[in-house]
């Protein structure tokens, strides 16, 4: 008797990037956001010819991301420096970043360099606990904080911040909760990952020509809350222009506080899945 064969044809499924890390592909969640410039023109410093150098600065690096990858020489003296309010906003973020945190052994290295450590070596505790994968908590000199077992990679020695207080309003009781896993996240990265231009055309004024240029945020992490990034964005936006403190991320993500986070920025059309 004949034999049946059966043929199968499979494609190969190619990684839509050619930078493919499976430690981050597989346990973190990418989202981007559109942020328009005039967001930022609200501080107590800027005034007219603040706006002249964002708007030349904006426009100088979007048009670098469009043009095609070569070479570029490193950053010249004649190159434009970053506006105030840039720099702020990079602050702003890193500060709403997840820590890093380093085995004992580096711990107690940092402290001993450290310039605040004193002769009877006060800033390194000895009974702080090894870091393990075993346990989610470890002590250190800033007291306890929450690891992220489970991820891969180093991943799991990121902090894990409790965001109960950047949740939507819709979510209630145990879903927003500081007891709830759910609220307990890390946040990897924050930061600007390009700025576009909007269709700046010429003979456009100066104020049009802000109002088309937005700056690319990008938030990494484990996972988020509805609402989190949105809320955490207008928070950011806050520190920049100086309505909050820069410490607001480390009082607002402690399990013991309530402080509602300022009110979610607008999402249609600026808010979308990275990867």
């Amino acid at each position: 008797k004949g034999r049946l064969i059966q043929l199968h044809h499979m494609d190969a499924i190619t990684p839509r990037s050619f930078k493919f890390y499976g430690e981050r592909g597989c346990s973190q969640r990418v989202y981007r956001y559109l942020l328009p410039l005039e967001w930022l023109r609200f501080g107590e410093k800027y005034d007219s010819d603040s706006d002249a150098q964002l708007l030349q600065w904006a426009k100088g690096i979007a048009a670098k991301s469009l043009s095609p990858s070569t070479h570029r020489p490193r950053k010249s003296k004649s190159s434009l420096a970053a506006p105030e309010c840039i720099l702020k906003l990079k602050s702003a973020l890193r500060s709403a970043e997840s820590r890093t945190i380093a085995n004992r052994r580096t711990r107690r290295q940092e402290a001993r360099n450290s310039d605040e450590e004193t002769s009877d070596g006060e800033n390194v505790i000895e009974s702080e606990t090894p870091i393990d994968q075993s346990t989610d908590i470890v002590l250190t000199n800033t007291g306890p904080i929450r690891l992220a077992p489970g991820r891969f990679g180093l991943l799991w020695r990121k902090e894990r911040r409790c965001w109960s207080n950047f949740a939507h309003p819709a979510l209630r009781g145990m879903a927003s909760s500081p007891g709830s896993e759910t609220s307990w996240r890390t946040l990897d990265r924050a930061h600007i990952v390009g700025f576009v231009d909007r269709g700046i055309s010429e003979g456009e004024d100066q104020e049009s020509g802000i109002q088309n240029i937005h700056a690319i945020l990008e938030f990494t992490g484990d996972g988020f809350l509805l609402g989190q990034i949105p809320r955490i964005i207008s928070t950011i936006i806050a520190m920049t222009n100086g309505w909050l403190p820069s410490t607001f991320f480390d009082v607002a993500t402690r399990p013991d506080i309530y402080i509602a986070a300022p009110p979610m920025v607008p999402l249609a059309g600026r808010m979308y899945f990275h990867s």
